[in-house]
């Protein structure tokens, strides 16, 4: 089999080298005509955050519109004209009230947010009171007492 295989002509004559011989493959005219455009249009420039900074200074941003839309946010009094008001703090239980009658005991409410985390709900000021049902999360009490909020100010709540 040995001398078989060294009766095989070789395909090359020359002399040995560690060195790789360089390829050379034809360049298809495709590929020619593309570095041609690229060489003739180099295409747009990048340009940096600052350029645009300084050319529109008056560009919106996220802490702009998040200002804004804080601003907009922002709480309206609910006072009706027969002396009532609805309340706006989170999680009261008694939402209409008598503006006249409001004192620092008379609102049961949540100082934070309410969560809602896959199906369970509960307020983050209370993690420890997870509900399942919504009307069950709609009666967990307050865990802060204080003003009914009608919006306009007047009542002001501490923590």
């Amino acid at each position: 089999d040995w001398d078989e295989f060294q009766q095989i002509v070789g395909c090359a004559r020359g002399r040995h080298s560690t060195v790789d011989p360089k390829l050379t493959f034809a360049e298809s005219p495709t590929l020619a005509a593309a570095n041609q455009a690229e060489s003739k249009n180099p295409g747009p420039t990048l340009r940096s955050i600052d350029d645009f900074n300084e050319k529109n200074p008056d560009a919106v941003t996220a802490a702009a519109s998040a200002v804004k839309s804080l601003d907009v946010a922002s709480k309206q009094c609910t006072r009706r004209e027969d002396g009532t008001a609805k309340c706006l703090n989170k999680g009261c239980q008694n939402q209409d009230f008598v503006v006249a009658q409001n004192h620092a005991q008379a609102c049961s409410f949540h100082k934070a947010n309410p969560v809602f985390h896959d199906t369970g709900k509960y307020w983050s000021c209370c993690p420890d009171k997870v509900k399942y049902d919504f009307d069950e999360f709609i009666k967990i009490p307050g865990c802060c007492t204080g003003f009914h909020d009608d919006g306009s100010g007047e009542f002001v709540n501490v923590f």
